[in-house]
C-alpha cells in the first residue's frame, strides 16, 4: 500500500537506501542528484527524483486524490507534505 495515502511506510520511504545499493554496484547513480534539496516530495524536489519511476509510480494520480479532511488533493499521510509535481 502506498503510504502517502495510508499514512504509513512505502517504497518511497526506502529510496535513499535503493539508491545506495544501486551505486554500490553503478558508481554514475550519485545520492545528491536524488536529494538536491535535501529528501524531498514537494515543489523543491530535484529533477532526478520527481523523473524516477518510483516516483511517478508512487505519486501517480495523487493530485486527484484527497487523503485527510481538511487537506487538498495531492497531501502525502506519509511524509506530511503536498507532492510536487
Amino acid at each position: 500500500m502506498f503510504g502517502g495515502v495510508s499514512g504509513r511506510g512505502d517504497d518511497i520511504g526506502k529510496f535513499l537506501w535503493m539508491l545506495r545499493i544501486a551505486a554500490s554496484v553503478y558508481p554514475k547513480i550519485d545520492e545528491k542528484d536524488y536529494t538536491l534539496n535535501g529528501y524531498r516530495i514537494n515543489k523543491e524536489i530535484s529533477p532526478k527524483m520527481s523523473e524516477s519511476l518510483i516516483y511517478r509510480l508512487s505519486y501517480n494520480n495523487l493530485w486527484n486524490i484527497h487523503t485527510m479532511p481538511g487537506k487538498d488533493a495531492g497531501y502525502d499521510r506519509s511524509r506530511r507534505e503536498y507532492i510536487g509535481f
